[in-house]
């Protein structure tokens, strides 16, 4: 990539701070300290301008967002917009970023337009998505007209959009991709099967996300731990980024003030504070380490995590800190399930003291359900590390009722020896577009362990499906006892391969939640696991697991792929 006639090493990261005159400056002069030349936002409005100047005047170029309307609701918002039906509302879209285009071209700190971010995930019907796609050309030929002189962008979730762009939109010249962890890896392979000889750039690039995370024995999604986040970034970028000549660089998220629950998962500072992860940034853009280290959390557990309403709770945390022994510790906490969006992202402080051997114990919050735990470690730098862990919090604390029968190890949920009606799980639980997918226990084509395996094959190319094993049969409700008491395993193993490679598939036990009378007492789940064509055994550890009654002993699920397809389980057990 070239600027101004320059060769131009992209180091990015995702702009969300305020943009006032009395603060905007200390931002840039940050952005300075990082070793950062780019940030992108997401869209135009009157603060536009400033942002801009103040840009220009630190010498940072901006990837500037002109966004465009979703179709659906999403982590994005609540919007509701149809690009089949709404040609007044196009009208509206199409002239307020061409207004922009028109303002800002000739800016010295423009790097380029991004027009749309995951419109097209955020969109569900197929002619709506299309449309889309012809409407985004609309836009992008229109503005490549106005301002030549600077290239043309589009943001989407992973390659999901890169089909529409390919055959509807022909003005984009860089397709953006935002993805997280490390999927960016088969980026280059992506591009070669798709037939694309465009060049890419990381829109939004970070730590993995909620999305992709799997699941803790309560079931809450696992949070990466603040050295997964430092090596996603110190490891990830040269791997990911530098090394692949299609890709023209990085804009890492997120550089934002906001405190709630995706603030603390993404943004590399709180208020004034530095987390781990700014430090990885800086290091990576510039090769200099952090002048201070951050407090290091070696374990943040709580053992009894599951009890009563304003309950007070023993946690363990061991932390260290190389240059501080006095550090400030909070505890704070989020109700992922219900409520409104606000709600469900709120981080709120819950009661802790110290107590007299200097552990520490909490009160649990005075509603029921699942709560996200943190635990905030500050040194005087100020450097903020935080770890989290979950708490059940129900009427009925952690007496888990009646026990599931006891199982002698190793349990199998599919083995080749035992016939079906003698397994302990039957596979009963159909969710989702169940209709489109056929499950044969009794498949012989190349099985792990002779004689047969499982095979699952979808016929659709889109929607979800989900298929889990049940102790009794179809009990969705958790109304009638039943289930294992599998206290003892230590791990759940299973072999599983691809028709073609490529399939994603998420795996895990325990769906019935403690709200219910005969609940499972564990949960876990992977994130996506991509399978091959050749069978790869596969494990779920079980430590700190409540195994007590497991009534729903294997899941899976996945989404539709754009393509049917197949694959195959074989000896599924605990052990």
């Amino acid at each position: 990539m070239s600027v101004d006639g320059k060769p131009f090493e992209l180091k990015g990261v995702t702009f969300a701070m305020p943009i006032k005159e009395d603060s905007i400056e200390a931002s840039f002069k940050e952005l300075q300290n990082m070793g950062v030349n780019a940030i992108r936002n997401w869209g135009c409005g009157n603060d536009t301008q400033l942002l801009l100047d103040t840009a220009a005047k630190y010498d940072v170029k901006v990837l500037l967002g002109i966004w465009m309307r979703h179709g659906r609701s999403g982590a994005e918002g609540d919007d509701n917009f149809n690009y089949v039906k709404d040609d007044k509302g196009k009208e509206k879209i199409f002239n307020e970023s061409i207004k922009w285009v028109n303002k800002f071209k000739d800016h010295k700190a423009l790097l380029g337009w991004c027009i749309g971010n995951e419109v097209i995930l955020n969109i569900g019907p197929e002619d709506e998505k299309v449309a889309y796609a012809q409407f985004l050309e609309k836009v992008c030929s229109e503005v490549k007209k106005i301002d030549p002189n600077h290239p043309i962008f589009s943001a989407g979730a992973w390659t999901i959009e890169w089909k529409y762009w390919k055959q509807y939109t022909p003005s984009i010249d860089v397709y953006g991709v935002n993805t997280y962890g490390w999927g960016a890896t088969a980026l280059p392979d992506e591009l070669k099967k798709s037939g694309i000889d465009k060049p890419y750039v990381l829109t939004e690039f970070g730590p993995r996300g909620e999305w992709d995370a799997p699941k803790d024995s309560n079931g809450l999604k696992i949070e990466p731990s603040e050295k997964e986040k430092v090596d996603t970034i110190i490891q990830g970028v040269p791997k990911m980024v530098k090394a692949n000549k299609e890709c023209l660089g990085a804009f890492i998220f997120n550089f934002g003030r906001s405190t709630d629950h995706g603030g603390v998962w993404l943004n590399f500072k709180m208020g004034d504070s530095y987390r781990p992860y700014y430090w990885a940034i800086r290091e990576v853009y510039t090769g200099q380490k952090a002048p201070n280290a951050c407090p290091e959390i070696h374990e943040f557990t709580i053992p009894n995590s599951v009890v009563k309403p304003e309950d007070w709770v023993p946690v363990v945390l061991k932390v260290s800190d190389k240059e501080d022994k006095d550090l400030k510790i909070s505890f704070n906490c989020n109700y992922r399930e219900k409520g409104s969006r606000q709600d469900r992202d709120a981080v709120k402080a819950l009661n802790s003291r110290k107590n007299d051997d200097g552990s520490y114990s909490v009160q649990a919050p005075k509603d029921e359900g699942l709560f996200k735990i943190y635990a905030y470690c500050q040194d005087s730098y100020p450097n903020l590390s935080i770890a989290y862990t979950s708490l059940f919090v129900t009427k009925q604390g952690s007496n888990a009722g009646e026990p599931g029968q006891k199982a002698q190890l190793p349990l199998f949920v599919f083995d080749n020896t035992t016939p079906q009606t003698k397994l302990p799980y039957i596979p009963s639980g159909l969710m989702g577009n169940f209709k489109d997918m056929k499950h044969n226990m009794e498949c012989t084509d190349n099985p792990h362990s002779a004689p047969n395996c499982i095979e699952v094959a979808y016929s659709a190319n889109g929607e979800w499906i989900g298929l889990a094993w049940q102790s009794p049969a179809n009990d969705w409700g958790g109304e009638k006892p039943g289930g294992f008491d599998l206290t003892g395993a230590k791990t759940l193993k299973f072999w599983a391969r691809g028709k073609e490679g490529g399939e994603k598939v998420k795996f895990g036990f325990g769906m019935i939640g403690r709200e219910k009378k005969y609940f499972d007492t564990a949960k876990k789940e992977t994130a996506d696991l991509i399978l091959g064509k050749e069978w790869k055994e596969y494990s779920i550890p079980l430590d700190g697991c409540d195994l007590r009654r497991i009534k729903t002993g294997f899941t899976m699920f996945f989404g539709g792929q754009g393509r049917p397809i197949t694959f195959y389980l074989d000896d599924i057990r605990y052990e």
